[in-house]
């Protein structure tokens, strides 16, 4: 199954566009940021509530509202863009200049 044109490569530009575009709007970074605190999250848990006598139907909320919130996240993630004027929706934003100008210590002010 071809996307474009009869040469082979019509399906491998199309998916390399549209990870590219992904990269560019920080889903990747979200979607491996989420995986990464999700984890070590679910790690603390499973360590300590048994610890603390929580019941186990707590643990298996606690790890079916992470995987929920998962496409939740990588939805605001594409259609939102952090930039130094604060959250902007990502058709808004400039796509070649660059998010990142200024320190993150001058967002705050």
């Amino acid at each position: 199954m071809l996307l474009s044109g009869a040469s082979g490569h019509g399906q491998w530009e199309t998916s390399g566009i549209i990870f590219s575009e992904l990269k560019r709007g920080n889903v990747v970074r979200v979607a491996v940021a989420y995986i990464v605190v999700a984890w070590l999250g679910t790690q603390i848990a499973e360590t300590l509530f048994p610890a603390f006598g929580t019941p186990d139907w707590v643990f298996k909320t606690l790890v079916l509202l992470v995987a929920i919130g998962f496409p939740f996240a990588l939805l605001f993630a594409w259609a939102f863009e952090l930039t130094p004027e604060g959250i902007k929706k990502t058709h808004e934003v400039d796509a070649s200049a660059p998010l990142h100008t200024r320190p993150v210590a001058d967002w705050i002010s």
